[in-house]
């Protein structure tokens, strides 16, 4: 009987939440970099907010990622607008206003501080960013990530996916003056079929246009 007793406890001991191991901050990354090493694409609804010394701001919409480096973020509300790129050119597009700004050249974006680049930046975590801290919830992993190459865009970076699946669930971006943005991402789906045509935007007849050099 007592070695029965024994058994019982050993296993109740080994089932409790106790005994759970929660992943270090390196098993999270690994496996987030695993994930998304092989994702060709992105889609998701968002809704962003943006708190600055200026105010708060919150917007939403819808957002597609395509490698290399191809980007279409879509604003419903409070205003419609898009910033889109096909990796080489940026088009971003006021409805209200009826204008839009080009950018012709991208050369001077880098890896880690573009969110056209967000798929490849999550299958190499560990070269472009020092984890800090691992949050552990029920649902999810929080990552805090600080840039290992000094940025003004990105002083630090929160990094949200699901606990099992590892699909990405919240970023939270902190530049060098301490500007937030926090983006929430539903429905998000990966490799899906998007053409590359969604990644170029035709001027509407009548729109105001303003180059600019470059980034």
């Amino acid at each position: 009987m007592r070695l029965l007793h024994t058994v019982l406890l050993a296993t109740l001991l080994a089932l409790s939440p106790a005994a759970y191991a929660e992943p270090t901050a390196q098993e999270v990354v690994t496996a987030v970099e695993a994930t998304y090493k092989d994702v060709q694409s992105l889609s998701a609804s968002f809704v962003q907010v943006t708190r600055s010394s200026m105010g708060e701001m919150q917007q939403q919409g819808s957002v597609q990622l395509k490698r290399p480096r191809m980007m279409r973020w879509d604003f419903t509300e409070p205003a419609t607008s898009s910033f889109i790129t096909n990796g080489s050119m940026l088009w971003v597009w006021s409805a209200d206003q009826n204008q839009v700004i080009v950018t012709e050249d991208l050369s001077g974006a880098t890896s880690g501080n573009d969110m056209s680049q967000l798929l490849d930046d999550l299958s190499k975590l560990g070269e472009l960013f020092t984890v800090e801290t691992v949050g552990q919830e029920a649902a999810s992993h929080t990552l805090k990530l600080t840039p290992k190459t000094p940025s003004a865009s990105v002083k630090q970076l929160q990094l949200v996916v699901s606990s099992d699946a590892y699909i990405l669930q919240r970023v939270v971006v902190v530049d060098s003056f301490d500007a937030v943005v926090e983006l929430d991402f539903t429905g998000v789906s990966l490799n899906t079929e998007i053409s590359d045509e969604r990644f170029n935007f035709v001027t509407p007849e009548g729109a105001t246009t303003i180059k600019t050099d470059g980034l």
